[in-house]
Parts: C-alpha cells; structure tokens; sequence
C-alpha cells in the first residue's frame, strides 16, 4: 500500500514537498532559520531532522520509502557562509553517531538504519499481525528528503494528535555524539510525557533573543517548553556584560511570546573541563545567574542541570561535555521525575 508520507510526519514545523513529491521537513519556521545564516555552521546544524520521525500505527511487517538529501543541506548550500572556510557538509558515512535511522516498536527500538541515498526499507516482526505504533526516528544531524511511503500490511483509520513539547538548546539538546537518534534525552523526555517533540536545538548555540522572535507570528503555541542554553555562552563569550546580557535578552523575549506557556530551565550540566576552561566567570556562578534571571518569571522553573546527570566520565560521548546514550538516558529520567 501507497501513503502520503508527510502525513505520517511528526516533529517538525514546517513541511514542504516539491513537484517531484519529494518531502522535507524543518523544525523551524521559515522566518525563524535566518537567526541561524550569521554563522553558516549553526545553519547546518538547524537543517538537521533531529527529533523528526516517522509514525504509524500499523500490522505491517515490512515498511519502506525512499530517501535522498535535503535541497540547501551539503557543501554549498549556504549562500552567506561569510568568513568561514568551506567544510564538507556533505553526509559522512563514517561518522559514527547521528546517521541512522532508529526504528521503534510500541516504544521499544528494535532496528537501526544507517542512512543511504536510496530505498530504506525494514521488515519488523509481527506473526499476530496485530496493529502496533512504529516509529522511525531521522538521522538528528542529517537533513532529509522522502518520498514513496510503501507498506506491507494496513494502517490504523486515525492519525493520532499529541501535545507538543518544545525544546530550546545546543548540540546536547540537538543529540551530537550519541550514537542513536532515538535515544537523544529531548525524544526520550517527550515520548516519557506522550507528548510530540518539537527540537530547536542547534549545535553550538547560545542565548540569543532573535531565534525565537519569528515564533510569535507562527501560529504555534506548544503546552510547555524545556530551555538548556549557556555551556557555549560560558565557554565562548568572554565579556561578562554581554555574556548576561544576552542570557536576560532571551528570557524576556521568551516570556513575552509564550508568558502563559509553563516552563522549564536547565542550567549547564556539568562538563568535565570547567575548571581549565578560560571564561569570564566560574561555570557554577554562570549557572546562578541563570537560575536568578529566570527565576524572576512565574510561568518558568528552574532545574539544575548538575542534578539531572553526574559528572563521571563514562557518561560522555567525548569524554568531555556531550553526554553519550547512557548520559542521555540519565538526563531523561531524572528531568521526567520532576516535570511529569
């Protein structure tokens, strides 16, 4: 059986198909990705489908659909790349996390798909022939295009709606260096809550009040929203006053958009290097002027980030500040314990 695959798209914002009746999909809203293009590394970044899935609620045994890059995602794709030196942003077959698709069975991930250029197809065990939820969860670093939604079986006659549950943040919220893109902790939280994940993260980004300014004439309204910027601000902003005033930029932008919205604020989870990394201010004083400035606002509540996942090696991809899927799996659990 035939689909329309962008029907059984969750996750994004935008979705988009061409002529060709190639789909792709955004997290962001089309006004919303120029706050990305100063630095053409966050616009790649925000081309990624992390979060992005594929849903069914099926008895097939065998699903498929083509895939192929997204248009603007690659080597080139950014016209204003600016200062910065040509990279390949082309998908790396050796890059060893972020690259595959996580296919899951009434919650429990039972495949995973590199990404190919091609046909992606995948059988999943059913000798009941009993209609399950499969989801298949994008590559979080790659930006995709599919086309061609095939089953081998029959589709339940409701598209089940959630909740949506908005997720503002860098690489650890975007998912770099775990290995599954179904395992990244915003999935994981928002599938813990039953509700639908929208992830803004972006690697490498930091508080700044114009990523979510366009959200306002957007139409979109999600039911709460998790924050977890400033490890990059700590790290790379070394005037103080800008360092904070960016951090107070954000939020009063963030509660005149969505101030009825309930929230909540991650402060920096730990990092193994903080106390060598040259900064403007200890990471632990950084944290506290996080938690006082949204503290300030009813509708947000503050969460520490050193409480959600320990500081202990092994829960680091890179040994260093990006948790891998165990540390990711912490981070979820602990957060659901307190915002269920």
């Amino acid at each position: 059986m035939k689909l329309e695959i962008k029907k059984f798209l969750k996750g994004a914002l935008c979705i988009s198909e061409n002529e060709e009746g190639w789909v792709e999909c955004s997290r962001f809203m089309p006004n919303q990705r120029n706050a990305y293009r100063e630095d053409w590394r966050f616009y790649m970044c925000a081309l990624g489908d992390a979060g992005i899935c594929l849903s069914l609620s099926t008895d097939a045994r065998k699903i498929s659909f083509e895939c192929r890059i997204a248009s603007g995602y690659g080597t080139g794709g950014v016209p204003d790349k600016g200062k910065y030196e040509e990279e390949d942003w082309q998908v790396n077959q050796e890059v060893l996390y972020g690259n595959s698709f996580d296919v899951e069975v009434n919650g429990n991930q039972v495949l995973s798909i590199p990404w190919k250029q091609g046909n992606i197809s995948f059988e999943i065990e059913n000798p009941d022939e009993k209609v399950q939820e499969v989801n298949a969860f994008f590559p979080f670093m790659i930006g995709s295009a599919v086309r061609n939604l095939c089953v081998e079986g029959t589709i339940a006659n409701t598209i089940k709606t959630y909740k949506k549950m908005l997720f503002l943040g860098d690489s650890i919220t975007q998912g770099a260096n775990c290995m599954h893109s179904g395992g990244i902790w915003p999935v994981l939280v928002a599938k813990g809550k039953r509700m639908e994940l929208i992830n803004q993260g972006v690697c490498g980004y930091v508080f700044r009040a114009e990523s979510i300014a366009t959200l306002e004439d957007a139409g979109f309204v999600p039911e709460e929203i998790v924050v977890a910027y400033g490890t990059n601000d700590w790290a790379d902003i070394r005037d103080e006053e800008r360092l904070t005033g960016n951090m107070r930029d954000f939020f009063t932008q963030l509660e005149r958009v969505y101030g009825k919205v309930k929230k909540y604020v991650v402060t920096p989870l730990p990092r193994m290097d903080e106390s060598t990394v040259e900064a403007c201010m200890p990471l632990q004083l950084w944290r506290e002027y996080i938690a006082k400035e949204a503290g300030k606002y009813p509708s947000i509540s503050v969460l520490s980030g050193m409480e959600l996942m320990g500081a202990e090696k092994d829960l680091f991809a890179d040994g260093v500040l990006h948790p891998n899927d165990k540390g990711a799996k912490e981070i979820a659990a602990h957060l659901l314990k307190v915002i269920q």
